[in-house]
Parts: structure tokens; C-alpha cells; sequence
């Protein structure tokens, strides 16, 4: 019997333990998304299993319908973030085993807005009123952890309740740029206090670090005014900005109600860091001396990094930037890996063309680039933090190196200046024995120089005796000819003879002139012959073709008896093509004349009969009553030059002009006289002008010429003979 009880109550036993191992499975199934939390937890993973997630793609639910017993099947496990979808909310159920009351906070992602709903106990649901807010776009002092314990993931508390079953409701808006899953831990409050203090202790320690390398070198730079101090300062500085945000510092500190800058600092922060990085490459190793190519290729990595800097800014004022912002972080590594491994290349060539503090700058380089490899290790396998302290500690190794390379950069400066110094002191000694012997050879050369002047002075002396001699006769030879030239030209005394009034204004750019007037009077007929003619030229070889046009016209005129002066014209102009020879193309001199024969008008005994030819040359003639000036134009040929007709025939002019009525023949000089802005005082001018003259006394008429020219032409030089001879009918 003993042992048939024995057996009943092993069976009960059996029994029972397949009951409780039921009912705990049970209880397992039933509160399988139960936060337990007891004395030893002090960090907690909330994994997938125990955090319930419910989409909201509009963003418009509220408290009441999540906390509603309708939606409660619409919660799922699923913690993925979708990048159509900003807002998110969560379901937290914990119970809490405590011997000792905790503080308990929850560490997000950087969600833009965080808020926790709990459920007083004064009230039966979810009220409004009671939630706690954080988030990366609220100012500290709305948050409800007013400390930045982490710049990454922004705090809540969490009001447990010890040995009370307790739901959270928790809505997040705004996902993280680089976050896929929502996966929030939770401290309690003194655990999480002591980690940080100790991280940030670490951090302060690399903070002020940068800190007193950035003051240091700012002194040296004012100092030594080397630029290469400047940019590795601004560098620096940059670069501890970041660092200084990242670990939160900076929203804590300085820009407490400003999260916008705390959120969007690094990004334009990131492209300064490697614009002064690059800067200071090139000054530091003199890539513009030491390596040309490299520095043009630096030169566009600044460039792109302006652009990259532009573009941050420009989607950030319209609003884009958070679409990109993942894009752009792709952008700046390769910026960054590519900045590093041209740095890299550029420091090893200058350190086999001997610049030696390129080696402390590769050291940096290759150190600072190990820790970034390390610290992206670290960050896949999500520690932050230790990826930091790579960054960290690889920054600080850079900026120690670098500071070790600029003092060695300037001992080097020193001592290559200290040789160049002693290059040049040697060289100026050798110098000065040059110039001594220099000085001896220049002395000796000097006083054979001054022997061979003396002599060459005095034959040029003697020389320049000799021209002035041949000089004088040579003008003096010209002056005869001009006696000569003026004997052929009428006189005053015949000119009064056949004109009452005249003027006559004469002017030679040399002693001699290329202009000729002519005058033949026969008194018994009552002809009167009047010519002024401009030849080719100026000086000697035009006052030669002057005496010949003068004695063509005697020859004509006196002894041929040609008294039409379109015959004469033509006369002339074949005498001189003889007499030059022209027919053979070994002259092209000729004459530019005007030829106006004056008699009564055999009609009228009042008037004047004018018979006019021109060869380039026009007759001016002024009415006395009416002061209308008439312009006769000659032919627009010469005489003598160039013949490409079979023969040369001119025109006459026939007018008929009253007594007082005013007759020009003139040469071009006058018209084509510059004054001092080279401006030739012009035909129109010239004719306005003889208008305006043509009622005063021949007298004044010449007189007010000769001024008006002499203000036209200032210090300008007289360009050609001038020749008017004005007439009174």
C-alpha cells in the first residue's frame, strides 16, 4: 500500500509540475512585451519583442484613439523606419521589482519631436496634460531632461511605479536621417548620470585640448605672421566646433534655445574643416614651389568643397536640405577619403625631394586616417561612442604632429635662411673682389674710352665745322633762289597797277615755295590774266616746278598769243610733260592751278566778264549786294603728271560779275593747315570765312586771315605753302 501511495503521489507531482510549466508559458504568451525591470538593471535594450510600433503616415492621431482599444490590434513588432512615413507610435508596458525606488530614463534616436504619455492615476485614461517632451527641434529648456547627455539621443524620464504594471504611449515625429529601426534603451537615471560624467570628462579632456592648441597657435601666428598658422588655427577650431556638438556640449553651453544650429551646424562646419585642412597642406608644404601639379589639384578640391559649402547652404534657406542630407554625408566622405590620399601623395613626394617637415605631416595623415577606418568599425557595429574616442584620439594625434611639424617646418625655415645668409655673405665677398678687379678694368677701359672721345670729339668737332659751312652755303644758296623766285613773281608795284584793290597773302612752309601767283595785263585790249598755282610738293623741288609753270605761262601767253584759258591750261600741261620728260613715267610732279581771265563785259560797261579754268583748283567769288558766295570748280585734273587720257583738255567758266564784286584764288594750304588737335581747319570754314570778310577793306581782309590761321594753327607747324590772292572788281 506504502508503495501504491508512493506512486499516486509521484503522479501528482508530475501533474503539477506540467500545470505550472503550462501556466508559465501561458503567462510568458500573455505578457511577452513586458518590461520587467528588477535591482540589477541598470541599462535595458528594448528589443523588438518587447516594443510595439504603430504607424502614422498622416501624423494626425491623437492620444484618445492610440490609447482606444480599437487600435490596440494595430500595434505590431515590426520597428523598421520607411522613409514615407515621419511619425511613429509606440506602446511600452513595464513592471518594476524594485527593493529601492530608481529614476528611470528612455534614450531615443534624434527624432525632431519625442513625447511620452503616461497615465495619472487620478484620471481613468490618457490625458493631454500628461507628457513629458524632448526631441532635436525643441530648445533645451522645453525639454524634459534639461541636460544634453548625448547630442545622438535625446532623454525622457520615466515615471515607474515600483510592483505596478504600467503602459507608456510614446509619440515620435520627424525620423532620423541615418536610423532604420527604432530601438530606444533605458537607464536608470544614476547609471546614465555616471557614464556620461565619465565620457564627458574624456571629452573635455580632448576639448580643451584643441582648445589650447588653437590659442597657441593663434599666438605664433600673430607672431611670425605664417598663414600656414592661420589656416591649421581655423582648422581647429572648426573641428573642435564639431567635436564639441556632437558630444552635445554645444546645445548645452552656448546655443541652449537654438537646437535649428545645433541640428544643422556640422553640415556647414564639414566642408570648412577640409577647405582650411587643404589650405594648410598647401602652405605647409609649399605645394605651389614643391609639387605645381598637386597644388592645382588642391586648388580644385577647394573648389568642390565651395561648391559642396553653396549647395548645403542653398538647400538649407529652401528647405531641401533634409532630403539630401544622406546624399551629402555620402559626398563628404569621399571628399574626405579623397582630401586625405592626395594629401597623403603630396606629402610623400616632397619628402623625396627633401622637404623634410613633410614627414610629421605623412605621420599625421596616415595616423588620422587609421583612426577614421577604426571609427567607422566601431559605428557598424553601433558604438558610438568608441568610435568617437577613434575620432578623438586620432584628431588629437593629428593636431600634435602637425604642431610638431610647424615647429620643425620653422627650425627648417631657420636654418636654410641662416645658410642662405651665409650663401649671400659669401657671395658679396666674392662679389666685392669682382667689382674691386671689375672697377680696374672699368677704370682702364674708362681712360681709353675718354682718349678715344677726345679724339672723336675733335673729329666731329671739325666735321660739324664742315657742315655748318656747307650748310650756309646751301641756304644761302637757297635764299639767292628765293630772290630769285620773288624777282619772277609780280610785284606790289604792277599788281596796283592793274588792280585798285587786292590782297595778297603769301606764306612759304620753307625759305622757297612750291605756291606761284602769276598776273599779264594788256591794256590795250583790256585782258587781264590772273593765276595762282600750287605744285607738287614743297621746298626747293616744288619752287623749281613753280619758275617752270611761271615760264610756261609767259610762253603761252606773251609769245603764242593764247588768250583762252582752257588752251592755256592745256598748253602748259604739254610743256611740262615734254619738258619733264613725263611720257616716259620718270616724273609725276605737276601743278594744281586756277587761271581767270577778267575783261569788260561787252554787253554791259558796268559789269565784268570772267572767264575761268581750273585744273583742281575752284574760283571763289563774293556778290556785294547780296553777300552770296559762288564757287566755280575747275577740272579734276592737273597739269603735267600723270596722263592716262589720249590728250588733257580743260573747261572754261563763263561769269558775269558787277564792280565790288570779290574774286579768291587760293591754294589748299589753308585749308589743310592742323591746328593743335590735329584738326585741318577744313573747305566749309575757309569759305564762311570769306563770307564773312568780304565787305572790309582788302587790308583788314588779309589782316583777319592771317590771325584767324595764326589761331587755327597754336604750335602746330605749318604743313604747306599757303598762297590768297583776294581781287575787288
Amino acid at each position: 500500500m506504502s508503495l501504491n501511495f508512493f506512486k499516486y503521489q509521484k503522479g501528482l507531482l508530475c501533474l503539477w509540475v506540467i500545470l505550472n510549466l503550462m501556466a508559465s508559458q501561458s503567462l510568458r504568451g500573455q505578457d511577452s512585451s513586458l518590461v520587467s525591470l528588477i535591482d540589477i538593471d541598470n541599462e535595458y535594450l528594448i528589443g523588438k519583442g518587447l516594443l510595439q510600433v504603430l504607424p502614422d503616415p498622416q501624423g494626425k492621431l491623437t492620444i484618445q484613439q492610440v490609447s482606444s482599444s480599437d487600435f490596440q490590434q494595430k500595434f505590431t513588432n515590426n520597428a523598421s523606419i520607411k522613409d514615407d512615413i515621419q511619425v511613429y507610435w509606440l506602446k511600452l508596458s513595464t513592471q518594476a521589482t524594485l527593493q529601492h525606488e530608481k529614476d528611470w530614463v528612455m534614450g531615443f534616436e534624434p527624432w525632431d519631436s519625442i513625447k511620452l504619455y503616461y497615465k495619472n492615476p487620478r484620471y481613468k485614461d490618457f490625458n493631454e496634460d500628461d507628457v513629458k517632451k524632448t526631441g532635436a527641434s525643441l530648445p533645451m529648456s522645453q525639454r524634459d531632461v534639461k541636460l544634453s547627455l548625448d547630442r545622438e539621443h535625446p532623454f525622457l524620464t520615466l515615471p515607474i511605479i515600483n510592483n505596478t504594471r504600467q503602459t507608456f504611449y510614446i509619440r515620435l515625429a520627424g525620423a532620423p536621417h541615418f536610423s532604420r529601426k527604432i530601438s530606444p534603451k533605458l537607464y536608470s537615471r544614476a547609471y546614465i548620470l555616471e557614464k556620461k560624467r565619465s565620457e564627458k570628462y574624456v571629452q573635455g579632456l580632448h576639448l580643451g585640448f584643441i582648445l589650447t592648441m588653437v590659442l597657441y597657435n593663434l599666438l605664433i601666428f600673430i607672431s611670425v605672421r605664417d598663414y600656414s598658422y592661420l589656416y591649421y588655427v581655423m582648422y581647429l577650431l572648426f573641428l573642435g566646433t564639431i567635436f564639441m556638438t556632437n558630444d552635445g556640449d554645444g546645445i548645452e553651453l552656448l546655443w541652449q534655445e537654438f537646437p535649428w544650429l545645433d541640428t544643422h551646424l556640422p553640415y556647414f562646419l564639414l566642408p570648412l574643416v577640409l577647405i582650411f585642412n587643404t589650405s594648410f597642406t598647401r602652405t605647409y608644404l609649399n605645394t605651389r614651389i614643391n609639387s605645381p601639379n598637386a597644388d592645382r589639384v588642391l586648388k580644385v578640391m577647394i573648389g568642390l568643397m565651395l561648391a559642396l559649402l553653396v549647395g548645403i547652404i542653398t538647400f538649407t534657406l529652401t528647405q531641401q536640405g533634409s532630403v539630401y542630407i544622406r546624399q551629402y554625408y555620402y559626398i563628404y566622405y569621399a571628399l574626405v577619403a579623397a582630401v586625405i590620399t592626395i594629401n597623403t601623395i603630396v606629402a610623400f613626394n616632397c619628402i623625396k625631394i627633401g622637404f623634410r617637415p613633410a614627414r610629421y605631416y605623412l605621420f599625421a595623415n596616415i595616423f588620422l586616417f587609421i583612426s577614421i577606418g577604426i571609427a567607422l568599425l566601431f559605428f557598424w557595429r553601433e558604438s558610438i561612442w568608441n568610435g568617437q574616442i577613434a575620432l578623438q584620439i586620432g584628431s588629437a594625434f593629428e593636431a600634435i604632429l602637425f604642431s610638431l611639424g610647424l615647429a620643425d617646418r620653422i627650425n627648417t625655415l631657420k636654418r636654410d635662411k641662416e645658410l642662405a645668409n651665409d650663401r649671400i655673405i659669401r657671395q658679396l665677398r666674392e662679389n666685392q673682389e669682382i667689382l674691386k678687379e671689375n672697377q680696374a678694368i672699368k677704370d682702364q677701359a674708362n681712360e681709353e674710352l675718354s682718349r678715344k672721345v677726345r679724339e672723336r670729339t675733335a673729329e666731329l668737332v671739325e666735321r660739324n665745322k664742315e657742315i655748318e659751312i656747307k650748310n650756309k652755303n646751301i641756304t644761302d644758296s637757297i635764299r639767292y633762289a628765293k630772290t630769285i623766285q620773288r624777282a619772277i613773281l609780280p610785284n606790289t608795284e604792277k599788281l596796283c597797277q592793274v588792280f585798285n584793290n587786292y590782297f595778297l597773302v603769301y606764306l612759304p612752309k620753307d625759305i622757297v615755295s612750291g605756291d606761284f601767283y602769276w598776273l599779264r595785263h594788256f591794256a590795250d585790249e583790256q585782258k587781264t590774266f590772273i593765276a595762282v598755282g600750287d605744285c607738287t610738293g614743297h621746298g626747293v623741288p616744288a619752287a623749281f616746278m613753280s619758275l617752270i609753270g611761271t615760264a610756261t605761262l609767259n610762253e603761252t601767253v606773251n609769245q603764242k598769243r593764247i588768250y583762252n584759258p582752257a588752251d592755256i591750261l592745256g598748253h602748259v600741261h604739254e610743256s611740262i610733260r615734254i619738258s619733264l620728260q613725263q611720257a616716259d613715267g620718270k616724273n609725276e610732279d605737276g601743278i594744281d592751278i586756277g587761271l581767270c581771265l577778267i575783261e569788260k563785259d561787252p554787253e554791259s560797261g558796268e559789269k565784268r566778264k570772267i572767264t575761268y579754268a581750273g585744273a583742281k583748283r575752284n574760283l571763289y567769288c563774293v556778290t556785294k549786294h547780296t553777300q552770296e558766295l559762288i564757287e566755280v570748280k575747275g577740272d579734276r585734273k592737273s597739269v603735267g603728271g600723270m596722263q592716262k587720257e589720249e590728250k588733257r583738255i580743260f573747261t572754261n567758266h563763263v561769269k558775269h560779275f558787277n564792280e565790288s564784286d570779290m574774286l579768291y584764288l587760293t591754294s589748299d594750304g589753308y585749308t589743310d593747315q592742323n591746328g593743335d588737335g590735329r584738326k585741318k581747319y577744313g573747305k566749309l570754314r575757309f569759305l564762311q570765312t570769306l563770307t564773312d570778310l568780304s565787305l572790309l577793306s582788302l587790308s583788314e581782309q588779309r589782316k583777319e586771315l592771317v590771325q584767324e590761321l595764326r589761331e587755327h594753327q597754336g604750335k602746330a607747324p605749318q604743313r604747306d605753302d599757303i598762297t590768297i590772292l583776294g581781287v575787288r572788281l
